[in-house]
C-alpha cells in the first residue's frame, strides 16, 4: 500500500513538472495554452529522460522536433494564404498574452492527459514517465504533434514502438 501512495505521489508532481513546463512552452511560443506539441516537448525536460532516450532511437531531438512543428504550423498558414517567416508572429509579449487558469489544455491536450489517466494501470513502470507522453501522442493522428512527426518520417507505429522501448514495455502484439 505504501508503495502504491508513494507511485502516485511521484506521479503528481511529474505531472505538475510536466504540465507547467508546457504551460511554459506554449507561452513563449504565443499559445494561451498547451497543446500535445507543447507537452512533448515538456516530456522531454522530465528527468527521467525516457523520451529523450526515445527521441535519440528515432534519432531526432529537441530541435528537430520543434522545426517540424514551425514547418507544420507555416505550410497551415500558407494554405490558409497567409504568409509568415520562420517563427514569426508566434511570440507574444508576457504582458499581451491572457493568463489562462492552472493547468489548463488546448483539446489536443485535455485528450492527451485523458489518454495518460486512462493507461495509469496498464503502464507497467508504476510511475509516469516521459515515455509515456510520447506513446500517449502515437495515439494521435490529426494533431499538429502527429503531423510534425509525419513530417519527420515518425509514423505512430514507430513512435509507440520506441517508447515501449525505453519504457521496458513489451513489444505490441
Amino acid at each position: 500500500m505504501f508503495t502504491t501512495l508513494k507511485s502516485r505521489l511521484q506521479d503528481v508532481r511529474t505531472l505538475a513538472d510536466l504540465c507547467t513546463a508546457a504551460e511554459r512552452i506554449a507561452r513563449t511560443q504565443g499559445n494561451d495554452v498547451p497543446g500535445s506539441e507543447h507537452y512533448v516537448l515538456a516530456a522531454l525536460e522530465l528527468p527521467d529522460g525516457t523520451a529523450r532516450a526515445a527521441f535519440e532511437l528515432l534519432d531526432i531531438d529537441a530541435a528537430r522536433f520543434a522545426a517540424a512543428l514551425d514547418a507544420v504550423h507555416r505550410e497551415a498558414l500558407d494554405t490558409l494564404g497567409i504568409v509568415a517567416a520562420a517563427g514569426a508572429g508566434r511570440v507574444l509579449p508576457a504582458a499581451l498574452r491572457p493568463q489562462p487558469a492552472m493547468f489548463e489544455s488546448a483539446p489536443s491536450g485535455e485528450a492527451l492527459m485523458q489518454r495518460l489517466a486512462a493507461t495509469r494501470s496498464l503502464r507497467r513502470s508504476r510511475t509516469l514517465q516521459g515515455a509515456h507522453v510520447l506513446e500517449a501522442v502515437a495515439e494521435e493522428e490529426h494533431s499538429l504533434a502527429a503531423r510534425a512527426f509525419r513530417s519527420l518520417g515518425i509514423g505512430r507505429e514507430r513512435l509507440a514502438a520506441a517508447t515501449r522501448v525505453v519504457a521496458g514495455a513489451p513489444p505490441a502484439v
